[in-house]
């Protein structure tokens, strides 16, 4: 769980897990109140908490975690007190260094405890070994990751608004990946019982796992725009021509352009343009539909790509993006800044180059209307687009390109 600001539903949905994980902890450990093997405690809180240090991401949001195999082999080979301890202890190395809200940290401990206890309660049906013993740790991994992604989900939808779809959790890499690295940590601990030293076999192959989970990460760097993680250019070019291309039906395009960001670098300075437009990024990122492809063009200048859309739809879209951008405030370099946003709209079956000419010529004339409109390259627009509230001539005007 990262940096969020959480509502009043998220504080109390994260303080009851936390509660309900204490409770289970508290029992678990006056059940069977022993420590177990003291180095397997040592050496798997220790390659937990380096784990939890150098955690993958995959992408901006979505992190792989190498440190859940050494909870599950903690899982496997000591008892719940200890499984307790390695899920806290795990947390404190990077709860220093990042400075966390105490609720984060608190709520992570929380989502390996718990679900690590109730893989306990499976594991210890009988031994490790076997067919059964196999079986009942495959039912543990499954357990475990189906809880703690649960838990993760409604925090997540929460704190963010995203959906089960948004957030990927419940996709089936994700859920696949965690589970095997668990899968993992069962290897660790069946030879750690057997031979401690040999258990380093299995934990040296995490570390190959680890490099292999970043090239997607690698990847998306390489076609996402670092201030406003849009899809850069490059990739827009690549992937819109063949959205374009293969598209079924009416494909539309915006062309969206900052109004006026050069007096504002020059009244309050560039650092203060680079907030503005890494805000209408996160704008038209929180606005786009899944199935769209936005991207920053290039300076001030935005595209969305609206597969299957027509003019008409393209329009409310944009509409609504305008509105969006003209109402929210920017805070910034300690000046408060409201900006605009004039947007070109364009559609039809030509190829993505003809798309942006005609939407390109569609914006010039948003910015020979006054700017902090919508303008379409042709056809009609919804029948309710009207006056802004400001009580200034209607927001969209159609302009044939």
């Amino acid at each position: 769980m990262s940096d969020n600001r959480l509502s009043r539903a998220g504080y109390f949905a994260v303080l009851t897990w936390i509660i309900a994980a204490v409770v289970a902890s508290a029992v678990a450990i006056a059940t069977e109140p022993r420590v177990g093997d003291v180095w397997a405690l040592i050496v798997f809180t220790i390659g937990a908490a380096l784990a939890q240090l150098f955690l993958v991401y995959a992408s901006p949001r979505l992190g792989y975690d190498i440190s859940l195999a050494f909870v599950f082999a903690s899982v496997v080979v000591l008892p719940p007190p200890s499984i307790v301890l390695v899920s806290v202890l795990m947390f404190l190395p990077i709860w220093g260094r990042a400075k966390f809200q105490w609720y984060m940290p608190m709520f992570n401990m929380a989502n390996y405890a718990l679900p690590a206890l109730v893989a306990k309660l499976i594991v210890a049906q009988g031994p490790v070994t076997g067919l059964a013993g196999a079986g009942r740790m495959a039912l543990a991994t499954v357990v475990f990751t189906l809880l703690n992604h649960a838990a993760l989900a409604v925090i997540v939808r929460l704190a963010r608004g995203e959906t089960l779809r948004q957030s990927r959790l419940f996709s089936w890499t994700h859920l696949s990946l965690d589970t095997l690295v668990l899968c993992s940590g069962a290897a660790i601990a069946l030879l750690w019982n057997d031979e401690p030293i040999a258990s380093v076999f299995a934990m040296l192959p995490l570390i190959l796992i680890a490099r292999a989970l970043q090239i997607p990460r690698l990847e998306q760097e390489s076609w996402t725009d670092p201030k406003t993680d849009l899809y850069n250019a490059r990739f827009f070019w690549d992937r819109g021509d063949d959205l374009v291309r293969r598209g079924k039906g009416t494909t539309a395009l915006a062309m969206l352009d900052l109004d006026y960001l050069r007096e504002v670098n020059n009244a309050h300075g560039h650092l203060a343009g680079d907030s503005v437009i890494t805000h209408v990024g996160r704008v038209i990122r929180g606005r786009a539909r899944a199935t769209d492809l936005a991207a920053r063009f290039g300076g001030e200048e935005f595209a969305i790509l609206m597969p299957s859309t027509t003019l008409a739809d393209a329009a409310v879209v944009a509409e609504r993006m305008r509105e969006a951008i003209a109402k929210s405030a920017i805070e910034t370099e300690g000046v408060r800044l409201n900006v605009t946003i004039s947007i070109g709209v364009a559609s039809g079956h030509e190829t993505l180059e003809d798309l942006i000419r005609h939407a390109d010529r569609a914006l010039y004339r948003a910015k020979e209307q006054g700017r902090n409109r919508v303008v379409t390259a042709g056809g009609e627009l919804p029948h309710d687009f009207g006056t802004e509230r400001t009580g200034r001539a209607a927001s969209s005007v159609r302009y044939p390109a």
